[in-house]
C-alpha cells in the first residue's frame, strides 16, 4: 500500500503558501496519493477541504506556544501520540510541514518519521540551524530562499507553480482612453510594499494619469500587521485616494485579466507566486528588483521592463508612466508579454512541481 501523506498546516488564513498547499493535495491526489491535510479547527484550509472532500484531521496549534517548560514537554508528548495516532488510521506515512508552527512540531517528533519541511521565511530564525537536521528534507522556494535560510545540507530547492493558461495576454489601452487599473494580491504585511503602492497611485493622480488601485488581501494575526493596515486604511481616507481594500480572493488567477498591471512592490520577497500567475496569463507584474522574484525575472530582455530598482513609490511610480507609455507600442508589447508568458510556463507549470515532490517523496521514504 502506497504511503499517506500528513499536511500539516497551522495557518489561520489562505495566502500563497496556501494556494499552493491546495494545489499539492490535489494534484497529487489525483496521481493516486493519500494526501491527509491536518489543520486548526475554523482555518481557511478546513472549511476549503470539507468543500472539496479532502480528508482532513484537527490539529491543536496553542499548546506549543506555552512559556511554561513543563506545559510545553507536555504539548511534544501529545503532538508525539497525535502523530502516532494518525499512522494507526491511515497506515505509514510522510510528514510534510507548511507553516513555522508546524515545522517545530514536526521537528519535535521521533527520529523514526520521515518529515518534510517546505520553508517560504523572509529571514531564517537561528533555531532553525538545530531544526533543519531534524527534517528528512527542507524544501526552499527559491535559491534566494534557501541561501538566507543558513543553506541547509540537506535543502532542496522547488520553485512554486501556475497553472498553465493559454489565453491571449491582456495588453494595455493606448493612452489616455482609460484609468489604469492596478491591483495588488498579498497579506498586509509590511514587507509586501502597500505603503509603496498608495504613494505611487498617489503620484499617477496628481500628474494627470487617473488610476484605481484594488488591495486584495488581509492583515495576518499579529499586531503589526492589523497596524498596518489601520494605517493604510487611515492614509487612503486622509489623502481620498482611489483605493479599495477588496479583502482576500481565494483564485486570484479569475480576476487578475481585470486588470491592466499587477503591482508587486515586496522587497527581498522569497519568491513570489503572483508574478508566475499574473505573466502566465500574459498581464504585466512590476517588481522590486530583488530577492527571488529576481529568479522569475531572469533569462529574457523582455522581464526587464517589469522592474523597478529604487525601493520607493516614486520609483514604482516612474515604472507604471514607462509601461502606459509603451502601451502605446501595443503589438511590440503584445509580443515582449507571449515572449513571457510562454517562458513562465514552461519554468513554473504545476506538472513540473508535482514531479519535483515526487522525487523529494521517492527518495526520503526509501
Amino acid at each position: 500500500m502506497s504511503l499517506s501523506l500528513f499536511f500539516f498546516s497551522s495557518s489561520s488564513i489562505l495566502g500563497g503558501a496556501e494556494r499552493c498547499l491546495q494545489t499539492l493535495i490535489l494534484g497529487l491526489s489525483q496521481r493516486g496519493r493519500r494526501c491527509v491535510l491536518i489543520t486548526p479547527e475554523g482555518s481557511a484550509l478546513q472549511g476549503w477541504a470539507k468543500e472539496v472532500g479532502v480528508t482532513h484531521e484537527l490539529l491543536e496549534t496553542a499548546t506549543l506556544r506555552q512559556r511554561n517548560p513543563l506545559r510545553a514537554f507536555e504539548a511534544i508528548l501529545r503532538h508525539r501520540r497525535f502523530a502516532r495516532d494518525l499512522i494507526r488510521k491511515y497506515g505509514a506515512g510522510v510528514f510534510y510541514a507548511n507553516t513555522r508552527h508546524a515545522f517545530i512540531m514536526l521537528a519535535m517528533l521521533p527520529g523514526r518519521y520521515v518529515k518534510l519541511a517546505h520553508h517560504r521565511d523572509v529571514v531564517s530564525r537561528p533555531v532553525n540551524r538545530l531544526l533543519y537536521p531534524r527534517m528528512d528534507c527542507n524544501i526552499f522556494i527559491s535559491n534566494f530562499n534557501y541561501t538566507h535560510s543558513d543553506a541547509p545540507a540537506n535543502g532542496q530547492i522547488i520553485y512554486d507553480a501556475a497553472a498553465y493558461d493559454c489565453d491571449l495576454p491582456a495588453v494595455l489601452p493606448d493612452p489616455p482612453q482609460a484609468p489604469l487599473k492596478l491591483a495588488m494580491f498579498a497579506r498586509i504585511t509590511p514587507y509586501k510594499g502597500h505603503k509603496l503602492a498608495l504613494e505611487a497611485c498617489a503620484r499617477l493622480n496628481e500628474s494627470g494619469i487617473p488610476c484605481h488601485l484594488d488591495l486584495w488581501g488581509e492583515p495576518g494575526d499579529t499586531p503589526r500587521d492589523r497596524t498596518l493596515m489601520d494605517t493604510l486604511r487611515a492614509q487612503v481616507a486622509e489623502a481620498d485616494l482611489p483605493v479599495r481594500f477588496c479583502g482576500f480572493h481565494e483564485a486570484p488567477k479569475q480576476i487578475m485579466r481585470d486588470y491592466h498591471c499587477i503591482l508587486n512592490p515586496s522587497r527581498d520577497e522569497p519568491f513570489g507566486l503572483i508574478p508566475v500567475e499574473a505573466f502566465s496569463l500574459g498581464v504585466p507584474v512590476i517588481s522590486h528588483r530583488s530577492g527571488g522574484s529576481l529568479e522569475i525575472y531572469s533569462g529574457l530582455p523582455s522581464y526587464a521592463d517589469y522592474l523597478f530598482d529604487d525601493y520607493s513609490g516614486a520609483a514604482l511610480h516612474a515604472a507604471l508612466i514607462a509601461l502606459r507609455d509603451r502601451a502605446g507600442e501595443a503589438a511590440q508589447m503584445r509580443a515582449g508579454l507571449d515572449e513571457i508568458r510562454t517562458d513562465i510556463c514552461q519554468r513554473f507549470g504545476i506538472p513540473r512541481l508535482l514531479d519535483e515532490i515526487e522525487g523529494v517523496l521517492g527518495r526520503v521514504a526509501n
